[in-house]
């Protein structure tokens, strides 16, 4: 007799590769249904509920596509990326870098960008919610603390960098949008995308801002930052970034030596 643990793994294995496995033993057959047809049942509906979470995480990428070769792309990508959280907000990591290395897509390169932006925002509209950083605890800092400080981003903040208009791509195909045709020779450019309370916003930022918001999710201190770029990037002056980062609310929070603040 098979061990719980052990039925599990078959039935998991069952749902994405059926072809691998003998449903009758981990399925007991019924007079209705057989164990196959049962695996089978399971599996529907598991696809369709994958599918129908990366049709809502990645609304733009459907209309471009179309349905039925977006529930054909969603059936690859679910085969070769078994869900691995209980929770379905979870799913569609790796939709962006599969996107980019499926064949049949190499005529559209602007796709990957594109969903990258959907999943941030996505993972930005469910982010945990948090206060602004605290100016007066900011202002009461040492200076013997300053090549101790860490600066954050908010927690719903993802950076994008594309060499395709991707927020115009992704504007335009808003179901309010006025706009349905964008031109690709146009560039692309740096975003920040991130949520402010209620509101979800993509921000366009300035070479400078990229390269200093860049090292700064990257956990560089603010001391190495302001040597740094100003050598490497003379164009960047980090002292005059920061507080205009924390106006605009790219940055919200502080820690020194790990102590998050």
């Amino acid at each position: 007799m098979l061990k719980l643990h052990e039925i599990q793994s078959q039935f998991m294995q069952g749902l994405y590769a059926p072809h691998m496995v003998n449903a009758g033993d981990f399925i007991q057959a019924r007079a209705s249904h057989s164990a196959t047809q049962s695996l089978q049942a399971y599996r529907q509906s598991l696809i369709g509920h994958l599918t129908q979470a990366l049709s809502e995480i990645y609304p733009v990428c459907l209309r471009l596509l179309g349905e039925i070769f977006f529930d054909k792309l969603s059936l690859r990508y679910i085969k070769d990326h078994p869900s691995s959280s209980l929770n379905l907000h979870d799913y569609g990591l790796h939709f962006a870098d599969f996107m980019h290395d499926f064949p049949p897509l190499v005529e559209f390169p602007y796709l990957p960008d594109v969903a990258r932006l959907e999943w941030y925002w996505h993972r930005a509209f469910h982010a945990q919610d948090e206060e602004d950083l605290q100016i007066q605890a900011l202002s009461a800092l040492k200076a013997g603390d300053m090549p101790f400080l860490h600066f954050k981003l908010p927690a719903s903040a993802h950076l994008l960098a594309s060499t395709f208009p991707v927020q115009q791509i992704w504007a335009a195909n808003q179901p309010d949008s006025p706009t349905h045709s964008v031109d690709l020779d146009q560039g692309g450019g740096s975003l920040l995308i991130w949520r402010h309370g209620y509101d979800m916003r993509i921000d366009s930022l300035s070479q400078e801002q990229w390269l200093f918001l860049s090292a700064i999710e990257a956990g560089e201190s603010f001391s190495s930052v302001c040597e740094r770029l100003p050598q490497q990037h003379p164009q960047c002056n980090p002292v005059q970034l920061a507080p205009e980062c924390v106006a605009q609310g790219f940055i919200n929070g502080f820690y020194l030596n790990g102590e998050t603040s």
